[in-house]
């Protein structure tokens, strides 16, 4: 495993996507564990899991994963350090990790359904790529990921 890098910014993301839903399906889909790998794209496994309440997500929940991230495989645990039910979730991931990386999603109701946001950063290491480069590839997954959150959404519907 590799060394843990410092807790900083390095790169930061954010990007917003409108999803013909309630705010409160928005977010109960988020906050489960369990609905995690249907849109995330670089999540591949959820191990253990602690503090949940009926499989969701809450203040001080904890979720070990494992990720491919530009063709590396990053396991770590994240944390949930903020929760405010129907309106903003943040994960950290926990000391020690071989990555730091912090994210939010927050929803936001708009005429004809909810306006999701995701915003975070963190620093990766070690990739093999410029900044500038891996910065506009941490955006372009976020985008991805919520493009495809929303698909999820709109079809159940």
């Amino acid at each position: 495993m590799a060394a843990p890098v410092a807790r900083r910014m390095r790169f930061r993301v954010k990007h917003g996507v409108f999803i013909e839903r309630p705010p409160g399906e928005v977010f109960d889909f988020v906050s489960d564990v369990e609905n995690s790998q249907k849109w995330q794209a670089t999540l591949f496994d959820t191990g253990d899991q602690q503090e949940l309440a009926n499989g969701k997500l809450r203040n001080r929940s904890k979720v070990r994963d494992s990720r491919n991230i530009l063709g590396k495989k990053v396991e770590s645990e994240w944390q949930v350090i903020d929760f405010q039910p129907g309106k903003t979730i943040t994960m950290e991931l926990s000391e020690g990790s071989p990555v730091y990386w912090k994210m939010s999603f927050s929803v936001e109701q708009v005429d004809g359904g909810t306006f999701l946001t995701g915003e975070g950063g963190g620093d990766l290491g070690e990739v093999g790529m410029t900044p500038a480069a891996f910065g506009r590839s941490c955006q372009t997954m976020l985008q991805n990921d919520l493009n495809t959150l929303r698909d999820l959404l709109e079809k159940a519907g």
